[in-house]
């Protein structure tokens, strides 16, 4: 018997995602809306999911052309329990993350750091409990604030290297933005594991790809988390 294809699109606030996952492999994968209209009209999609931190304009937009879709909400069945304090402003991408942690490795502590538009941190422990994490600025974010909020600093929109000592404005910026938002990741990493043992980590998002790790963390590198995340919660809600 022929598996089911699923579609799952992760709309961000700079990007759309998305994979079409039969069963638990991912055959087709991409960026844009475009591309999701193709896989719409070539592959045969059983189903299909959304999360989206886009507008509401936007996600009607995608949702609309989605098939049998649902969209990723508080009131959905999770695999994980949510003990955030305020499940309404929970973001799509952060419970998905976590469901993805833990269906990778099941009964154990999970840490998730996503480097997307923000930088985030979310925990699950081996009991299967969402407890929350952290949200700080991303690696372009920090960017455009140093241009916004004074009056000399140029704004940085590439870079070739990551200078420990910049030996110029831009090469300071890049220097601080960079290595300031490592620093953070892997200290925030070790207080986390100095609290739980058996620790599992995941790195996600567009902007991982900036950072090293030292090895002997025993951290994750995970392009399509979000993706297999958003995968397991239709899974649990079709």
């Amino acid at each position: 018997m022929m598996i089911q294809k699923r579609l799952i699109v992760d709309m961000g606030n700079t990007r759309l995602k998305y994979a079409v996952f039969q069963g638990d492999t991912i055959v087709s994968s991409g960026e844009g809306i475009a591309g999701v209209k193709k896989v719409i009209d070539t592959e045969e999609i059983v189903n299909s999911i959304l999360a989206s931190v886009a507008g509401e304009e936007k996600t009607r937009e995608v949702l609309e052309i989605l098939p049998n879709a649902i969209r990723v909400n508080n009131e959905l069945q999770f695999p994980i329990r949510i003990a955030y304090k305020t499940p309404d402003t929970l973001g799509v991408d952060r419970i998905a993350n976590a469901v993805a942690g833990v269906g990778l490795f099941p009964e154990k502590n999970v840490l998730v750091v996503d480097a997307g538009t923000c930088l985030k941190f979310d925990f699950v422990s081996d009991e299967g409990m969402y407890l929350g994490g952290a949200i700080s600025p991303g690696l372009r974010m920090r960017f455009r604030a140093m241009n916004d909020y004074t009056a000399n600093l140029p704004l940085i929109e590439s870079w070739e290297k990551r200078p420990l000592i910049g030996q110029n404005t831009e090469e300071s910026l890049v220097s601080g933005a960079l290595n300031g938002m490592q620093n953070e990741i892997l200290a925030t990493i070790k207080r986390y594991q100095e609290l739980y043992t058996d620790l599992r980590i995941f790195v996600t998002g567009g902007d991982m790809k900036y950072f090293d790790f030292e090895v002997k963390n025993p951290i994750f590198a995970h392009e399509n988390l979000t993706l297999l995340g958003l995968k397991l919660i239709l899974e649990a809600n079709a």
